[in-house]
């Protein structure tokens, strides 16, 4: 099946400027805090490929979190929430199931998702419509997208069970939160990142 993780978005119909946040029902089931512990490892090297590939975006997602955790914006303040690991609004898990050709209408166009593969299954393909690209979606990848652009879906695997982890921001949360929207992520950032002197700093020459 789905479920959502999220700290604090809207109530559906709910979204002016004044209105609080609420956190997802499975957020505030008991058992949450023993799942979000279980994660955080992996999170962290999310949150690490979030600040590699898209830099304004980690910024301002961290930002958003650690205003979120204040509580101040909060219809009511779950202990669930400071155990959040993850720069993202929310992470959706999906067991089992195809993902229809879609956009994510809730972010931003500048905006990317990441998407992590898990599972045992053998072999899974992301098709991303609008540029008729198929991407190798075998467990351990992770796809960064902007999601609310690009059309993508997941129509069939093969071998085993398949379980997505969609990491995505709510545009909405975000002014809620008076955090400011993510600039396009540019190619000069790729050529820092491949710079020799980018990388000798990195490893410590």
């Amino acid at each position: 099946g789905v479920v959502d993780f999220v700290p604090g978005w809207f109530m559906q119909g709910h979204k002016r400027p004044e209105d609080k946040l609420y956190t997802s029902k499975a957020f505030r089931d008991e058992r949450t805090a023993t799942f979000l512990k279980a994660i955080t490892p992996t999170e962290m090297l999310i949150n690490a490929v979030t600040a590699l590939i898209a830099p304004d975006l980690y910024d301002i997602g961290r930002e958003a979190i650690e205003r979120l955790k204040t509580g101040d914006h909060l219809q009511t303040k779950h202990s669930n929430v400071s155990l959040w690991p993850s720069v993202f609004s929310g992470i959706e898990v999906i067991s089992n199931r195809i993902t229809p050709n879609h956009r994510d209408c809730d972010g931003t166009f500048e905006g990317y998702d990441l998407l992590l593969s898990g599972g045992s299954h053998s072999h899974a393909e992301m098709f991303l419509a609008d540029l008729g690209a198929n991407l190798a979606y075998q467990p351990g990848t992770v796809v960064g997208l902007c999601g609310k652009l690009l059309r993508h879906e997941v129509a069939d695997w093969k071998g085993g069970e398949r379980v997505c982890y969609a990491h995505f921001m709510r545009d909405a949360v975000h002014s809620r939160l008076g955090v400011r929207r993510a600039k396009w992520v540019e190619e000069n950032i790729y050529h820092k990142l491949m710079s020799t002197e980018f990388l000798a700093r990195q490893r410590g020459y």
